[in-house]
């Protein structure tokens, strides 16, 4: 592909001359960081893709490569926007936030198009914020692949055992081989849920504020999905521990190991000639067969909004040579990742892959990963945690009924309350990002402002800054200004009251 042929911005489009580039870059080369998967090779692949790009156009760029999960890339770009990366991979269910956090940048009507053009439809969609004329694209599709299906050692697992949990279940209890499955995490339990026929929507306001959720795992049809996995939780072939592929090399290895396209190549490696790949399994409850499904989802590229045109037109065209075919085909070839853009995905090779085969045959059970309340995660997580080990009915619907109270209370006005979060120390006790409960603003000198009753210190050594959230969560947060989701707070050494005012989301530092 030539960079030439790239699309960007039209903002930037005019900043795009080589000597523009040239003059941006300097010396030794334009600054820039860059956020990438963790895992294993993908940065290094990463690097040797941004030489091409700077080779091809004539421009100097001196990438920071970091591994970042996907999954928390905006939690770490909405901590500090400035300091974050100016190009960053993500889970798309996450792009909501960064829009509203200002972290990433809406694409001009020429990058949108080169979108719409090589991308398939679902990613596009992905990357697509607003409803009606305010509907805009915001980022550059990487992956069509993001979802869960089966990896299994055929060897121990034949084809026909492998379509069920009972059969899959059996071969185990044979071979002495276990099943990983995370089933402690919600996006691999949810499958059950789903495939029984249940739902969790979580509804927002114009602002992107959660307002309601609309749930029935704590039903007859979540009850169905949460015995299957109890049955399978309490049994002796149910590995416990998760370590993904790897664990077809534990100490004790697994037959099956429930993952997805990131897992392939290690997978591969392990298994060689034993290694096949199919969709989830069913299973059967009380006489009745349900498909497990799964969510789906697509891994995203966003670019930081930057001051500089010139240098918003380099990210942009970076970007694009980045998530265009040749990248997409060498990430697939390394890692087995199934891309977005449409040439690829057509490629012979690309259509006789096992594993984007299982995904591809599990899609029809997916259910697309939408705007998910934070919290949900952690609410989620437990429902395994409480099925493990019980035996009657009960302790099914006790661990049902915890979530669904559990979901329900995060809506409660009684649980609402405001707090600081950030680096900063009460007395000789350190806070920092990590911290489960922040110090209360829970001080009323009228009915819109609310002080701490304890002071803050902000020591020589707390320079993450701060912000304001509610209820110790990150589905309200408020940043310099009171912008929801915005740049941390900088820091001022000394001691203060924090005072924040409900209507304008302005927190202001009071010395004590």
């Amino acid at each position: 592909m030539k960079i030439k042929n790239l699309i960007v911005t039209a903002a930037a489009a005019s900043a795009m001359l080589l000597a523009g580039c040239n003059k941006q870059s300097g010396d030794s080369g334009m600054k820039i960081k860059v956020w990438v998967s963790e895992t294993e090779g993908v940065a290094d692949l990463f690097k040797q893709q941004i030489k091409a790009f700077a080779k091809e156009y004539g421009v100097k760029i001196n990438a920071k490569i970091q591994g970042v999960s996907e999954g928390q890339a905006a939690a770490e770009m909405l901590k500090d926007v400035d300091a974050g990366a100016d190009i960053f991979c993500f889970a798309q269910d996450q792009l909501a936030r960064l829009v509203q956090g200002g972290a990433i940048g809406q694409l001009g009507q020429a990058a949108s198009e080169y979108v719409i053009t090589n991308n398939d439809a679902g990613s596009v969609s992905a990357v697509t914020f607003g409803t009606g004329e305010d509907e805009k694209l915001y980022a550059y599709p990487m992956t069509s692949d993001n979802g869960l299906f089966m990896f299994y050692d055929k060897s121990a697992v034949s084809e026909t055992q492998a379509q069920t949990l009972e059969g899959i279940m059996s071969a185990c209890q044979t071979t002495g081989k276990k099943i990983s499955w995370k089933l402690n995490d919600i996006w691999h339990s949810a499958g059950f849920f789903f495939g029984a026929g249940c739902t969790s929507t979580w509804e927002t306001d114009d602002d992107g504020n959660f307002i309601s959720v609309t749930d029935d795992f704590n039903s007859d049809k979540g009850f169905a999905a949460a015995k299957a996995m109890r049955t399978l939780l309490n049994s002796d072939v149910y590995a416990g521990a998760y370590g993904g592929a790897a664990d077809f090399d534990a100490a004790i290895p697994s037959a099956v190991v429930i993952s997805g396209t990131w897992d392939t190549k290690t997978a591969k490696d392990i298994l060689g000639n034993d290694f096949a790949a199919a969709k989830l399994p069913t299973y059967t409850v009380d006489g009745h067969t349900y498909q497990t499904g799964s969510f789906s989802g697509f891994k995203l590229m966003g670019v930081k909004p930057q001051t500089d045109p010139e240098r918003s037109g380099i990210l942009h065209k970076l970007a694009q040579y980045l998530t265009g075919a040749e990248c997409s085909e060498q990430r697939f070839d390394q890692f087995g990742w199934g891309p977005s853009n449409k040439a690829v995905q057509q490629m012979e090779k690309v259509q006789k892959d096992e594993a984007l085969a299982a995904f591809f045959a599990q899609s029809p059970y997916s259910i697309p990963q939408g705007n998910i309340h934070g919290d949900w995660w952690s609410i989620g997580n437990a429902i395994a945690t409480n099925l493990q080990g019980t035996t009657t009915d009960q302790g099914i619907w006790d661990a049902l009924t915890t979530y669904d109270d559990a979901i329900h209370a995060v809506f409660d006005v009684k649980e609402v309350y405001y707090g600081i979060c950030g680096q900063y120390h009460v007395g000789e006790t350190a806070y920092n990002w990590g911290t489960p409960e922040d110090v209360r603003l829970d001080v009323t000198d009228n009915s819109n402002l609310l002080r701490t009753s304890v002071a803050i210190t902000f020591t020589a050594e707390d320079t993450q800054g701060w912000k304001v959230r509610q209820s110790d969560g990150w589905a309200n947060n408020w940043g310099k200004d009171g912008v929801p989701g915005g740049d941390n707070y900088e820091p001022v050494v000394g001691t203060f009251y924090v005072e924040f005012d409900l209507t304008t989301h302005i927190a202001t530092l009071v010395e004590a």
